[in-house]
């Protein structure tokens, strides 16, 4: 389905814009996490040879890049000072993650003393971890990158562990079954493309949300505009990135495109 190819195309965007907004001159890095929550662009990366961490939070006016506090604690995690990250990352923001996970319970997430689990907050990108232990698949503690990361109940976590001949399959399997859920579900709010060409059209033509609305409010609510407006932040450079690009995945949709903006039919 186009839209959600233009989803996926949008993520690809985000990863190319930041990579040569923020890491053209970091040499050796490795990228832990990256993914949208709702409207916002998360990726978190680790200085190789440094053990230094960062987290950047683009697809907003403001864009947050932030260097995490961390230490390793007794039990050999990672771990990221919670005062260290309140000051700079919003409440509105450090809600959303503590409601999919970044602690146990989303009372401990919304709270700013002592430290979340690194792990934990690379999961939660991801997945609902609310409840849920976070398994490090091949039990390397300090191998935090989503692919050896995997939401467990502390029940089957227990099993997963002692199990020394099938554990790290069983959490494969988990790990990939929730990759392929999640993939199913929509990042965007309508299920048209037309829909979603014509509200990034409008865009980019300048209109305002207002004036947009009125336009759209035959085909779609104006929840769903307002939430395809956030998601599209950068629509213009988008457009631009996906004509260069893909333009053999989609030759009817650039069939409109000319210098950057769409061209109505007539």
């Amino acid at each position: 389905m186009f839209y959600k190819s233009l989803e996926r195309f949008y993520r690809q965007f985000s990863y190319e814009r930041v990579v040569n907004a923020y890491l053209k001159d970091k040499n050796e890095y490795v990228v832990l996490a990256e993914n949208f929550v709702e409207n916002l662009y998360f990726f978190i990366y680790e200085l190789d040879t440094k053990h230094k961490y960062f987290l950047i939070i683009e697809n907003i006016k403001n864009p947050i890049i932030k260097e995490l506090k961390t230490l390793k604690n007794k039990d050999g995690y990672i771990v990221v000072s919670k005062k260290d990250f309140s000051q700079k990352i919003s409440l509105k923001i450090r809600k959303k993650l503590a409601k999919r996970g970044i602690c146990f319970t989303v009372e401990n997430g919304l709270k700013c003393n002592k430290y979340f689990c690194l792990h934990r907050l690379v999961a939660c990108l991801y997945f609902d971890c609310i409840g849920l232990e976070v398994h490090h698949i091949n039990k390397n503690t300090l191998c935090n990158s989503i692919l050896n990361l995997v939401p467990l109940t502390p029940d089957f976590h227990k099993l997963v562990d002692n199990d020394l001949k099938n554990g790290e399959n069983f959490a494969r399997e988990v790990q990939n079954h929730l990759f392929t859920k999640n993939q199913k579900r929509n990042l965007t709010v309508a299920n048209s493309s037309n829909v979603i060409c014509e509200i990034l059209k409008y865009k980019i033509f300048g209109l305002t949300p207002y004036q947009i609305i009125d336009k759209m409010k035959k085909y779609v609510k104006k929840s769903k505009i307002y939430q395809i407006l956030k998601f599209y932040y950068y629509s213009k450079d988008f457009l631009k990135w996906l004509k260069f690009q893909h333009n053999q995945y989609f030759p009817g949709f650039y069939g409109k495109f000319k210098n950057g903006l769409f061209l109505d039919s007539a």
